[in-house]
């Protein structure tokens, strides 16, 4: 009967450390896993803060551009009525060589 226990025991013993095994070699995979998922992490990471920087960059470049648009558009008015006031005296003096014929 002993022997019949020792058996018993030995058998279970050894189912133990075959699940054990396997616990091990499934925490394995599940830690290479994690540290796979950690290095993406930090990748995303890093780009997410050059995409950051670039946004940054760009609306930069868009507050110049809008800067410069505004100033163009000021030289435009400045100009439409310097040629208005040009077309205005070019009509006057046309009227003045028109009245001397």
């Amino acid at each position: 009967s002993s022997d019949l226990t020792r058996l018993s025991h030995i058998s279970q013993s050894e189912s133990l450390q075959k699940e054990v095994q396997s616990l091990q070699e499934e925490l394995a995979s599940v830690k290479k896993a994690l540290e796979r998922a950690t290095a993406m992490g930090g990748s995303l990471d890093r780009a997410c803060a050059r995409l950051k920087e670039e946004k940054a960059h760009l609306e930069t470049v868009q507050c110049t551009l809008t800067c410069q648009i505004e100033a163009l558009r000021g030289e435009k008015r400045e100009w439409m009525a310097e040629r208005d006031s040009l077309e205005e005296a070019l009509g006057r003096a046309r009227l003045e060589t028109t009245e001397m014929d």
